[in-house]
């Protein structure tokens, strides 16, 4: 019996590889995705504004790995600044390496977790490899918009003691 026995993938294994897969799958129909709404905005933007330049590789890291795509640049004619509809359109700024999905996780696990390491660790674990620093999710948590509670109908709330865990225990 043991002569015909082979070696078989745990599935633990199998799970993980079709999550593999899956990733290259999407990144794919991602990218087809962006580039054909890319050459819809292109055809249905307004002409007497944006004037078409050029296309220009971007390459964000998504939640299927990273993911490079061609998108248009435009003139505005009435800012005279160059502009990306797709990144106006889609709410990101080309210039970031991540998506807003992946920084947004970032920030949540940083502000919940233990640290900005560990939400670091996390993003690695998922993505299989680094794509952000404790450094950056720390800037990106700093520049997070912070909600202004005293425009609130009322009062602030009033409290006795306010307790703050300042070293994670």
């Amino acid at each position: 019996m043991s002569k015909n026995t082979i070696e078989l993938p745990n599935l633990k294994e199998i799970e993980k590889d079709l999550f593999k897969q899956l990733q290259t799958y999407f990144r794919v129909i991602l990218s087809h995705t962006l580039e054909e709404l890319d050459v819809w905005l292109m055809e249905n933007r307004d002409f007497k504004r944006f004037e078409y330049r050029e296309r220009q590789s971007c390459t964000l890291e998504t939640l299927f790995g990273p993911l490079t795509f061609k998108r248009r640049k435009y003139k505005d004619r009435q800012t005279g600044r160059r502009v990306a509809l797709l990144d106006q359109v889609l709410k990101f700024k080309g210039s970031n390496s991540l998506s807003p999905l992946i920084t947004d996780m970032a920030v949540d696990w940083a502000v919940r977790g233990r640290s900005y390491r560990d939400a670091r660790d996390r993003i690695t674990e998922l993505l299989d490899h680094q794509a952000i620093s404790h450094e950056s999710i720390r800037q990106k948590v700093l520049g997070v918009k912070k909600i202004d509670h005293s425009t609130r109908e009322g009062h602030p709330k009033k409290v006795k003691a306010l307790f703050l865990e300042v070293d994670g225990i």
